[in-house]
């Protein structure tokens, strides 16, 4: 899944880069998986790009 966050988004001048954020450190959408068996969830690292787009 992916998602688009302004705030995350870099200015133009601070050069395109991946930045890595652990759960907790930034805001995440509430997700609900349709027709799903079995929900676990596992610590997990979130790659967003210079434009805000996190996944």
């Amino acid at each position: 899944m992916s998602w688009r966050d302004e705030c995350l988004a870099e200015d133009a001048g601070t050069g395109p880069h991946v930045r890595h954020f652990r759960e907790g450190d930034i805001w995440i959408p509430p997700m609900e998986l349709e027709n799903a068996i079995k929900y676990s969830r596992h610590s997990y690292t979130l790659k967003v790009d210079p434009n805000g787009v996190a996944q």
